[in-house]
């Protein structure tokens, strides 16, 4: 039996060809040819490798992809002077994530030792199979999903309105491999995605210049994430997106319209009691009867703290309220292995956060359109976002991704958000403590934004223009459903190449 060299310079390789992941979700995302380049030296490392051997390669390629583009993960546990746990954090999460590739490696060669256009689609399905997967195991990490590398394509990712994110990742995959493989079919089949992609966006549901009646204006602080913990400067930081509010409606007192001001998640990062007065402090600067201001909170009830969204109105009147359910891994809540050795989670406060049941589907009187109500990472999550997909209008997003300030995470976060927007058939608006800001139409168009670091607002409208997509319907189900059965179609067709051969 060949003896196993798990450092070989195939492997190697496969570490250095993953590691270019870098390229494809960081600042340099124009690069979308590199994915390309990426998978076509993992081919050539498996062309004559064993299963195991297949295996151990993909676990390279895999730990590289994830090591290289999710190096920010570290970030915020520089806030809090544990440093070695961000980087064992990090190098942790990459170590879990390489599996996923090494078992799409492996499994593709189980069952298709050479390469074949057959073995090709299989290894596409498997691969999505497997980012499926990832996404759902463990309470889910769907980060990073190569079909977001299309985000610099904005015809080809309109195929998300059909088939979600994960049919984007097996249609990009399978037009590049083919392609790297010389297979004319690849261009045939990117022609017709990228005719939808013209048609839904030039034809059908081009973007609207007319906007609803509600006037809008996001609130970008740019308040550095040290400056943000430091209770001393609670009060200034308060002021500054009030201070903001005013400046971004820039009309006089005598103004009657119907107006939203939305601030970022935890731009009130204090528990809100009777006691505090915050609530009273922030709705006393709200002058008219027909104003509202979002914003983010930590809300502490029945003994459990939640990371949450609250909307209030002149006079102090709450007219709802949305806990966050998709809480983060180290930064919300420790998981019970680190907390029993003495780690401490990055946010505030000892005790964990908790998931929240509340609604997503807010309504705001008759003024304000209804709409779903997302915090941060939750947009990381397709078909997760939208609870009520009759009543819901639009998507409001709020976020602080002061965390991981000057890094990849700041262009990733809003990729993913584009995407739910494109899948959703729904205008998103995207409020960041700092970058990226912006107002997002239903065909994933970013029409204004406000850049990392920069403090001031955006005043806008809700775009028009709601779609009833496809994958709103459908969401993941269709598209798993479908790679499944083109699965079965691969293996039958490889059992009907192994009989001819006997």
């Amino acid at each position: 039996m060949q003896k196993i060299n798990i450092y070989s310079h195939y492997n190697l390789t496969a570490l250095f060809s993953g590691l270019l992941a870098k390229f494809c979700f960081g600042k340099y995302y124009a690069f979308w040819f590199v994915p390309a380049l990426m998978f076509f030296i993992l081919f050539r490392i498996l062309e004559e490798k064993s299963p195991k051997q297949s295996f151990i390669s993909g676990y390279f390629f895999g730990f590289g992809y994830f090591f290289s583009s999710l190096f920010w993960v570290h970030l915020p546990f520089t806030y809090i002077n544990q440093e070695v746990l961000g980087y064992f954090a990090t190098l942790a999460l990459a170590l879990y994530l390489g599996c996923y590739p090494a078992l799409t490696c492996c499994i593709t060669k189980v069952f298709f030792p050479k390469k074949t256009t057959t073995q090709i689609i299989f290894f596409c399905c498997v691969w999505v199979l497997t980012e499926y997967l990832r996404g759902i195991a463990f309470t889910g990490f769907p980060w990073n999903l190569i079909g977001y590398a299309t985000f610099d394509i904005p015809y080809f990712s309109q195929i998300a309105s059909i088939f979600g994110i994960y049919g984007v990742s097996f249609l990009y995959l399978v037009i590049v491999l083919l392609a790297i493989n010389r297979k004319k079919f690849s261009i045939v089949l990117l022609f017709l995605v990228l005719a939808f992609g013209y048609s839904k966006t030039e034809i059908y549901y081009p973007t609207k210049n007319d906007f609803s009646n509600i006037d809008l204006t996001i609130v970008q602080p740019a308040i550095n994430q040290k400056t943000k913990m430091d209770y001393k400067m609670f009060r200034n930081n308060l002021n500054s997106h009030i201070a903001l509010s005013n400046l971004g409606d820039g009309r006089t007192t005598l103004y009657t319209g119907n107006r939203l001001i939305i601030w970022p998640e935890a731009a009130i990062n204090c528990f809100l009691d009777k006691e505090s007065g915050v609530l009273e402090y922030v709705s006393s600067h709200i002058v008219h009867d027909n104003t509202y201001i979002v914003t983010g909170f930590d809300r502490v009830t029945t003994g459990k703290i939640y990371n949450s969204l609250i909307v209030i109105g002149k006079n102090n009147k709450t007219y709802g309220i949305y806990d966050k359910r998709h809480i983060l891994p180290f930064g919300e809540y420790m998981p019970n292995i680190f907390e029993k050795i003495g780690f401490k989670k990055v946010t505030k406060g000892m005790m964990n956060f908790s998931q929240g049941a509340l609604p997503n589907t807010m309504k705001i009187d008759k003024i304000v359109p209804e709409f779903s109500a997302i915090i941060c990472y939750e947009t990381a999550f397709p078909h997760k976002i939208v609870e009520n997909y009759v009543k819901s209008k639009w998507i409001l997003n709020i976020t602080n991704d002061a965390w991981f300030c000057k890094s990849d995470e700041i262009l990733q976060h809003l990729r993913t958000t584009v995407f739910r927007a494109i899948e959703e058939g729904r205008p998103i608006i995207r409020a960041a403590n700092t970058g990226i800001s912006a107002v997002i139409d239903c065909n994933g168009k970013i029409l204004k934004k406000l850049p990392e670091n920069v403090c001031g607002w955006i005043n806008t409208n809700i775009p028009e223009g709601k779609i009833e997509t496809m994958y709103s319907k459908t969401g993941d189900t269709m598209i798993i459903s479908i790679i499944s059965i083109i699965m079965v179609f691969c293996l039958v067709s490889r059992l009907k190449r192994g009989l001819r051969a006997h």
